[in-house]
């Protein structure tokens, strides 16, 4: 299965090396008690950032591509907005939080 979504080479290794390092610094801060904040996001926004632009270049292109893939994008558009807004619920309030709403949006419709 991994194969049929990363492909061979250089795509499939940077899945697999930030995969690995998320899935380990987040195995490790789950089993501590006493971590600063600020020190477990400086060591996983680096993968974190490296899965996500990864991911969305290659849902641009499952989206382009027009097999049943295609709506794999539209869904995390959508899941991403569902996601921004249960946390508003939740009280979580940045001031970026209207312009996501727009940009969410707009994103939406384009697909």
């Amino acid at each position: 299965m991994i194969r049929s979504i990363c492909g061979r080479g250089r795509q499939c290794g940077g899945f697999s090396v930030w995969g690995t390092w998320l899935l380990t610094c987040s195995i490790v801060y789950s089993a501590m008690s006493s971590l600063p904040y600020t020190a477990y996001m400086a060591s996983l926004a680096p993968p974190i950032a490296a899965l996500s632009g990864a991911g969305i270049v290659l849902f641009w292109r499952w989206h382009r591509a027009g097999s049943w893939r295609t709506w794999v994008l539209p869904l995390a558009i959508v899941a991403e907005y569902a996601e921004t807004h249960r946390a508003e619920q939740d009280g979580f309030r940045p001031r970026v939080l209207p312009q996501a709403h727009r940009l969410s949006a707009r994103l939406a419709a384009t697909c």
